[in-house]
């Protein structure tokens, strides 16, 4: 091979290309392999390479200016995925770490949701209004006048809502403050 198939290449020969190619594909597949050693990506790399320089093939006037850049273009390509692997494997070491105490946190919170979801569905009608309403983020003005009740009334149905609540809730927030406490413990 010599600098004719280049120069043919780069007035945009496409038969010329496709026997650079062929010539050049295995050795650059080859070199990359010394690098990251996974076929798919070793391939990858050696395509990526020889479509790239088809399309800069303007750039270049000789073979050692083509297998230069050829070269050092699977090199630091293979540089890139070996850092990109690391990085991802890193944080698939730091997601399985913290994995499990996301896990149960996202669980504890599951669960107490859950237990308010269903204290306050056992409260009356009109007090499950307000509450739900509350936690919607409405104002008490706005949420009486869509009930059609007084403002005074609703604050002291809420008032009461709010200590049924308390009262439903007490016994799982003492334990889930002590479960909470456990965890912290275990995982310092």
């Amino acid at each position: 091979m010599n600098d004719n198939i280049v120069s043919d290449i780069r007035m945009g020969d496409k038969k010329a290309f496709r026997v650079f190619f062929e010539d050049y594909y295995p050795v650059l597949y080859s070199f990359a392999m010394k690098y990251i050693r996974d076929t798919d990506a070793g391939r990858d790399v050696a395509q990526d390479v020889l479509l790239k320089y088809w399309e800069t093939k303007e750039e270049y006037f000789t073979l050692s200016e083509v297998r230069g850049f050829l070269y050092v273009s699977v090199r630091n390509r293979c540089f890139n995925l070996l850092k990109k692997s690391r990085v991802e494997e890193r944080y698939i070491q730091e997601m399985l770490q913290t994995g499990a105490e996301a896990y149960e946190e996202d669980e504890i919170e599951n669960e107490v949701f859950l237990l308010l979801y269903k204290a306050v569905n056992a409260l009356p009608t009109q007090m499950r209004c307000i509450i739900t309403g509350a936690m919607a983020g409405k104002r008490n003005a706005e949420i009486a006048e869509e009930m059609g009740i007084a403002d005074g009334t609703l604050h002291t149905l809420k008032k009461i809502a709010y200590q049924k609540l308390r009262q439903a809730l007490k016994d799982i927030f003492i334990l889930l403050f002590f479960f909470l406490f456990l965890l912290n413990q275990l995982f310092r």
